[in-house]
């Protein structure tokens, strides 16, 4: 009788989520990011954009400046963060929807486990929203300390900087992801 040697059984290798075929993961993207950022362009002018903008997004600045900084003396005006010494104009683009569209479209188009989308959308949008936040305390800061800065940063640094975050996040997400459906196939009998 002959002997061999016994050999351990490997784990299996991480299986990703069953996609669809890239082409229409990439179709599946593009249709939710445009339905989401042509919604939002429809939303111009309405209640829904004075809320985003005037109500959460330039009240939440102002109050972040003013305890940061007391003495600037910001002040909400509308759409505006208005401050003795220089202010900026908060605008649909300035509001951190874009970056918010992108992540969500994304969560949508990849075949996530259903937590993993869920949480992906709740506290990616959170993430986002304070991404943005220090984005509007950069230029504020930026308009009234160093004026020569700003353009560089509104139009360059800060909009890749919250792409890079958005980013990041849904690639932390991608292996949280993977890691539950890993714990679901070994309880798995």
């Amino acid at each position: 009788m002959s002997s061999y040697p016994q050999t351990q059984r490997q784990p299996d290798a991480p299986r990703l989520p069953r996609a669809l075929p890239l082409w229409q993961l990439v179709a599946l993207f593009f249709l939710a990011f445009s339905v989401l950022q042509l919604g939002w362009t429809a939303a111009r002018g309405t209640w829904l954009e004075r809320w985003v903008i005037d109500g959460v997004t330039v009240h939440s600045s102002v109050a972040l400046i003013n305890r940061l900084t007391p003495r600037a003396g910001a002040v909400a005006a509308g759409s505006s963060i208005w401050a003795p010494g220089g202010g900026i104009n908060i605008r649909q683009g300035c509001d951190g929807t874009e970056i918010l569209f992108l992540l969500l479209a994304g969560l949508l188009s990849y075949p996530f486990s259903p937590p993993a989308r869920l949480v992906g959308i709740f506290i990616g949008t959170a993430f986002v929203f304070a991404l943005n936040q220090l984005r509007l305390l950069a230029l504020f800061y930026a308009i009234r300390n160093v004026p020569g800065s700003f353009a560089e940063l509104h139009g360059l640094v800060t909009p890749l900087a919250l792409v890079a975050g958005a980013l990041g996040f849904f690639v932390v997400l991608l292996g949280w992801d993977a890691r539950l459906r890993a714990q679901a196939r070994s309880a798995d009998p």
